[in-house]
């Protein structure tokens, strides 16, 4: 009976449910969501579980409107990928940021969440890494095929991309190296644009 009351005052409010979502997502990327039922998501937001069940029907439901809130801010690196306004080379470090500043917030715990508690939102999340990885490696051939990049696979390349990120969540590595993200990220564009090797000794190696 006391859910049904709380179905009458649901609201749809969407708004409201999105500044929640904005508030609700950075803790969940840190903490994971395992341990959070409805009575601790309405004590971290300050409010009674009778005015969360008025904007959400239940945890899942928050769980995935914060899941799509965040592949939407990644899947913004595609656009500055093609935006055609801006230098070819300067357009991949920018994406690259975008891509890098969104997925360094997503820790280990959280996806390991998400993989083991809701299978089906782990499937969108590896759909969009798929997609993202064909993204990148057309934006690679175009970039090739156009003299911008030297003649290297376009789909290893994108995979390298793709390697990188993960090991951006990966916080230990990162501690260990005594590397922020944005150093990671500075070191991986160096690396990935100018090569390990000095010119002189890729003159000797050829």
């Amino acid at each position: 009976m006391g859910r049904k009351s709380l179905e009458k005052e649901r609201s749809d409010n969407n708004d409201k449910k999105n500044d929640w979502i904005k508030k609700l997502s950075p803790i969940f990327h840190q903490n994971g969501i395992s341990s959070y039922t409805m009575d601790h998501i309405a004590e971290v937001m300050n409010k009674s579980k009778a005015t969360v069940y008025k904007y959400f029907n239940s945890r899942e439901e928050i769980i995935e409107m914060c899941v799509e809130h965040n592949l939407k801010a990644i899947a913004q690196f595609e656009a500055k990928l093609n935006d055609t306004k801006i230098n070819y080379i300067e357009r991949y470090k920018l994406a690259t940021r975008i891509f890098m500043e969104n997925i360094s917030l997503m820790s280990t715990k959280y996806l390991e969440d998400l993989k083991k508690l809701y299978p089906d939102l782990w499937n969108k999340v590896r759909d969009f890494q798929d997609k993202s990885i064909v993204i990148l490696s057309n934006y690679y051939k175009v970039g090739i095929e156009n003299g911008h990049f030297n003649d290297l696979h376009p789909g290893m390349l994108a995979m390298s991309d793709q390697l990188f990120f993960q090991i951006l969540i990966d916080q230990q590595f990162l501690t260990n190296n005594n590397l922020t993200p944005i150093m990671a990220f500075e070191e991986y564009f160096k690396m990935k644009c100018y090569g390990m090797l000095p010119r002189n000794a890729k003159q000797t190696a050829k």
